[in-house]
């Protein structure tokens, strides 16, 4: 994206921003209906794992990193900024907060101290507007994600009452507050994010209420206003999946994966028995699409006597699969989107992320397996070695672990 102003005309007034707030009271951070409204829906998306390495960046306060060490106290949590003030401040904060699993670094977004594959989790919030090249921030954060780690990103919502505000200070040529902000739709985080070559798990949004807040400068009835939207809101939401929100809320959320594409070479690298990788032929048709062949007894090592498939996985806390079989072969493929598969052997375990149609996990006997972290669009196919057999089951982990030593 073309540069439209110098950063560090930006850093300079976050600087300035974040020394004028040096003295502030810790506890109101917590307390502030911005973060009241966001910090439950960034919640609900991250990954509920032993030592998760998470990376906020952009912190500026800091108050969401510190939540997340405080909610995730298994966590290893880094809050980042390029602002000496900000990172001041949050030093300042860490010490207050008397966690253990939390430190401070400056760091530069377009250019990490941090290696390759290094973070399970990356937090950026309402950063990107305040950056000249937002992509090569995304290209950036993205190299110190590991494969199969998340990426939360959001930004200000082009099409919230926030807007209005602030055409009216630059009609009123008075100079806004925190300089430079490029406001977002939908579409231009989506466009953001897949065009880096990321996998789209969900959107959301939060707070549609804030932009009136805002204009209660020109007349208290906006206050009022802002109070009622805020209700309506939180109603209509109930019954809309969240509509309002996600679409006209003042932030807007992207959550992203890294893929981590399963390949030919992959096959020696799966840690438990009775597994493997199956590629599949497929033929690239270009703008006609891809052309996806599996044929018994070839690509797909027995007769394939069913086949089922399943959708509509948009709910992010859903946990398929949770059971081993004793006979049963078959093969599971992810057609579309992506999901993470769980393999347990008994003895050993091992995650994978599935987000190409071309290649396939063998789920053989006495093997546990479990499905989650599914992404709105994901579609799974599986080609099973016989039909439907409820006795060939084992539903039950402690069962399952009692089976395998028989």
């Amino acid at each position: 994206m073309k540069n439209v102003i110098n950063q560090e005309d930006v850093n300079q007034v976050w600087g300035a921003f974040w020394q004028r707030q040096a003295k502030s009271d810790f506890t109101s951070l917590f307390t502030q209906r911005l973060f009241l409204e966001g910090y439950p829906v960034f919640k609900k998306y991250i990954p509920k794992v032993d030592n998760l390495k998470v990376l906020d960046v952009g912190s500026g306060s800091g108050r969401y990193g510190l939540q997340i060490a405080r909610d995730f106290p298994q966590a290893e949590v880094v809050l980042s900024d390029i602002v000496q003030s900000s990172v001041d401040f949050m030093k300042n904060l860490v010490q207050w907060s008397s966690l253990s699993n939390m430190k401070v670094k400056q760091e530069d977004i377009f250019n990490f101290s941090f290696p390759d594959n290094h973070f399970d989790l990356i937090f950026c919030d309402v950063v990107i507007q305040h950056l000249s090249r937002d992509s090569d921030a995304i290209r950036e954060m993205k190299r110190i994600l590991k494969p199969g780690g998340l990426m939360m990103v959001s930004g200000v919502n082009k099409y919230n009452f926030h807007s209005i505000y602030k055409l009216l200070i630059k009609l009123s040529r008075k100079k806004y507050l925190y300089h430079f902000e490029r406001s977002y739709s939908h579409s231009d985080l989506k466009d953001l994010v897949i065009k880096n070559d990321l996998l789209l798990v969900s959107e959301d949004g939060f707070y549609p209420a804030y932009g009136v807040f805002r204009l209660k400068y020109i007349s208290p009835f906006f206050k009022f206003l802002g109070k009622a939207i805020n209700r309506v809101t939180k109603f209509l939401d109930k019954f809309t999946n969240r509509f309002f929100s996600k679409n006209f809320g003042f932030e807007i959320l992207f959550v992203a994966r890294k893929k981590e594409n399963i390949t030919d070479s992959q096959d020696d690298n799966i840690k438990v028995k009775h597994s493997g990788v199956v590629r599949l032929k497929y033929f690239d048709d270009h703008a006609d699409g891809n052309l996806v062949i599996a044929e018994s007894q070839r690509s797909v090592p027995f007769d394939i006597k069913r086949v089922y498939y399943i959708t509509n996985l948009g709910n992010q806390t859903a946990i398929r699969g949770k059971h081993a079989h004793k006979k049963l072969e078959q093969y599971i493929f992810c057609v579309n989107g992506s999901f993470k598969l769980l393999l347990d052997d008994g003895a050993n375990k091992q995650e994978l992320i599935l987000d190409s149609p071309y290649y396939g996990i063998r789920l053989g006997v006495k093997l546990w397996h479990e499905m989650s972290n599914f992404s709105n669009d994901c579609v799974i196919l599986v080609f099973s070695a016989d039909y439907y057999d409820e006795a060939d089951y084992i539903r039950d982990y402690n069962e399952f672990l009692k089976y395998i030593k028989i």
